[in-house]
């Protein structure tokens, strides 16, 4: 698994995310748009609340493992 490393909004390239908040909050399998990111069930991050990301974990069929 990647490392965590610290967030400048508008630092990422297309692919999915785990996520550390401000808040304390961990959320795993996110996508990177327009400033924010989708965190699943429709619901978003704005980007600018977002302290550290590392890539996520892949299953084999390419889509993200998200965690409990």
């Amino acid at each position: 698994m990647s490392k965590w490393i610290d967030y400048k909004p508008g630092d990422y390239q297309k692919k999915f995310y785990d996520i550390k908040t401000l808040a304390g909050h961990t959320y795993y399998g996110c996508w990177p748009n327009a400033g924010s990111f989708n965190i699943g069930n429709g619901e978003r991050v704005d980007e600018h609340f977002v302290l550290k990301v590392r890539e996520s974990t892949l299953n084999d069929i390419g889509m993200p493992r998200r965690q409990s």
